[in-house]
């Protein structure tokens, strides 16, 4: 395992709480040689992470055959009911349906035209390319080695159909150990002025700042927060301030409450256009705090993105 000494986005110092590593990653990627972590939050940035980082050998511990037969098996012993959930991620047509319609909704408030190749970037079959795009060159790349849906390409290196004019990186970001790095190399495989969309969860993040600022007293009394495959815990502030320090201007970022049909997801969408690297960061606490009431209000107040097709589950699903 790597551990993380100061932030991963900014490399500023970081105040950190004791907390657990969930039984099921402890055993699955640590053979029960590490139980506890520190959960991290940098005052510059904004940035939320576990201190404890996985190494290229636990990396492919954990994602070679990932949800696959021993995985789902050894989760669901430890997580008893994951497999029902694992049968309907990426395999759902109404929840493929739903995200295609967001990511879409995203790349036209981001006025995003003229793509002519895509690279969809640890995206499984390539099932959530926004159908706008089904006249574009459209590749797929993961290490998962799936077969591609009709008309999507899959590529052994992302650099086979490099330049892309836009590249996709959904639910990825969250589970990389050094999130700056990843966004760096996907900058070398853009056209110049080229688009970034980029997809994590949200709500989780939400929660996690809480932890960080006003449950910090009763952190150690309480409970300990849970380190599970998510490592970096993304909120609209620190995913815009980790885009310009790393060579993209964000577009549009933006919170949607997804109603996959069978789950409630959560989730954060930003549309970057490459560019030059920044100096400093541009967004802090105070809009880390109003992003949290925007989440509250879109979580409990307004409509979902997305109607269900059947009944669905009554709260959120953390896949991770």
């Amino acid at each position: 395992m790597i551990y993380a000494k100061s932030c991963i986005v900014c490399g500023n110092d970081v105040i950190k709480w004791p907390g657990k590593i969930a039984p099921f990653i402890a055993d699955y990627v640590f053979d029960g040689r590490l139980t506890d972590y520190h959960l991290c939050y940098c005052p510059r940035c904004q940035m939320i992470f576990s201190d404890v980082r996985f190494d290229d050998d636990e990396v492919k511990r954990l994602y070679s055959n990932y949800r696959a037969a021993d995985y789902c098996r050894i989760r669901d012993a430890h997580e008893p009911g994951y497999k029902k959930i694992n049968d309907k991620i990426g395999n759902d047509p109404h929840g493929t349906m739903v995200r295609k319609r967001f990511i879409e909704h995203i790349l036209s408030e981001g006025k995003a035209a003229n793509v002519k190749t895509v690279l969809d970037f640890g995206g499984d079959r390539g099932q959530i390319i926004p159908d706008s795009l089904a006249s574009s060159d459209r590749n797929v790349y993961d290490i998962s080695g799936v077969a591609p849906i009709d008309g999507v390409r899959s590529v052994d290196k992302p650099e086979e159909g490099a330049p892309y004019d836009l590249v996709m990186c959904c639910g990825v970001l969250e589970h990389v150990s050094f999130p700056g790095d990843l966004l760096g190399s996907l900058k070398r495989l853009m056209s110049v002025g080229g688009l970034l969309y980029v997809e994590v969860p949200a709500g989780i993040p939400t929660r996690r700042y809480f932890d960080v600022t006003v449950a910090r007293p009763w952190l150690d009394r309480l409970w300990r927060p849970r380190m599970h495959e998510h490592i970096s815990y993304f909120t609209k502030t620190s995913l815009r301030n980790t885009f310009l320090l790393h060579g993209f201007v964000p577009i549009v970022a933006e919170i949607a409450i997804l109603d996959l049909g069978w789950c409630i997801s959560p989730v954060l969408g930003c549309l970057a256009r490459s560019a030059g690297k920044a100096d400093t960061v541009k967004y802090g606490s105070l809009a880390m705090f109003l992003e949290g009431i925007e989440y509250g209000i879109r979580r409990n107040l307004l409509p979902n993105f997305g109607k269900p097709v059947r009944p669905r589950r009554a709260g959120p699903v953390d896949p991770d």
